[in-house]
């Protein structure tokens, strides 16, 4: 008999999805998507708390941090959202102090793609996040289909199929 996985005998399961974004319509991303994030945790057999880690990079495209705060007052009422801040990468780093020498924590943690998930990660440790999933800004989930001489927009499930893949797995990647 196959044992199951302690995570999924809890009675609520904490599932993060990570952006580390350069580009400011992540916030319509968020704000698109929300009630679709939450219908798909709300179908799966155990109950589903939502955190949004939110990392921005000012640099990338030139963007002001203001710009990443257009979430709609209603995303906060469904979700959890945690900004992730350069003051808040710089107070990882000096917390990092007891178990990180100033070498390893400036490689560890900061902008770019590997150091922003790797960031994204810690604070979702700290907030015992149960399962991340990192998604791009300029990722919809929304696939495009070609039938016959028409295109079709098909939603995709990713928050559901990721839940559904972790029952036997400690990754997975891709839609499933």
């Amino acid at each position: 008999m196959k044992e199951e996985r302690d995570i999924f005998t809890k009675n609520i399961i904490n599932f993060g999805i990570g952006f580390e974004a350069g580009r400011a319509n992540v916030c319509n991303l968020i704000n698109t998507y929300y009630k679709d994030m939450v219908e798909q945790a709300s179908r799966y057999k155990t109950p589903v708390k939502i955190t949004i880690f939110l990392m921005y990079d000012l640099q990338y495209q030139g963007a002001k941090e203001e710009d990443f705060y257009n979430i709609n007052p209603e995303v906060f009422k469904a979700i959890n959202l945690k900004y992730i801040t350069k003051e808040d990468i710089e107070n990882a780093k000096k917390e990092s102090q007891n178990f990180l020498t100033k070498q390893e924590s400036d490689l560890f943690f900061g902008y770019g793609h590997a150091k922003g998930r790797n960031t994204i990660m810690y604070f979702a440790l700290k907030e015992n996040i149960d399962y991340l999933m990192f998604w791009d800004d300029d990722e919809y989930p929304m696939a495009c289909l070609k039938e016959g001489k028409s295109v079709t927009w098909k939603k995709q499930d990713n928050i559901l199929m990721h839940l559904k893949a972790m029952e036997h797995s400690t990754i997975s990647h891709g839609y499933h």
